[in-house]
């Protein structure tokens, strides 16, 4: 469900300085029913931090369930940070897709089959249009949700060069071999 896209930035700053500064900038991602966003505070940036490892979303007024996430990790260095990253979906709407599209599948492709099968007569074609559309709607609903959502990358990259006093690494070093997990912190 997308591809994954790795950026590297480097600061000047601590690590310590780094995840002050992001948490100063950014509110915690606490739900609430008394927000329009959903989420306590007003800041633009919403955050969830584990110990060096941090989860950036833009604040919503709206649902989008399949907008970008920024999964990061901070490491130090000889004279600094290096902030490394990924833009992604949420991994539980991510593992909800799969399974509706795999149930989609599962249970449209008998009566999809089975409807080809046999000449079709009148209301016949609503066993070939219904399996489609849900297969269809399924893969189609994300990638809508992420071409919403894609200004909110790059605001998310700005909003991490500027708050962090970044620059996009660019020293032809490989990214670490570390595996940064999508997964709920």
């Amino acid at each position: 469900m997308g591809k994954r896209i790795t950026i590297a930035l480097r600061t000047d700053l601590g690590v310590e300085e780094c995840l002050r500064r992001l948490r100063e900038a950014s509110d915690i991602g606490e739900w609430t029913i008394f927000s329009f966003s959903g989420y306590k505070g007003s800041k633009p940036v919403l955050s969830k931090f584990n110990g060096n490892e941090f989860k950036l979303w833009k604040r919503r007024y709206y649902r989008n369930s399949f907008a970008p996430f920024f999964f990061g990790n901070l490491s130090r260095e000889e004279r600094g940070t290096r902030v490394e990253g990924r833009f992604g979906m949420d991994p539980y709407v991510k593992g909800f897709m799969i399974v509706w599209l795999s149930l989609a599948v599962v249970f449209s492709s008998p009566i999809f089959f089975s409807t080809l099968a046999h000449p079709i007569h009148g209301d016949d074609w609503t066993g070939i249009l219904i399996p489609a559309g849900l297969v269809c709607f399924g893969i189609l609903l994300p990638k809508f949700g992420q071409l919403i959502g894609k200004r909110e990358e790059r605001y998310l990259r700005e909003f991490l060069e500027t708050t962090l006093a970044a620059r996009i690494d660019e020293s032809g070093l490989v990214l670490s071999a570390r595996v940064i997990e999508n997964k709920p912190l």
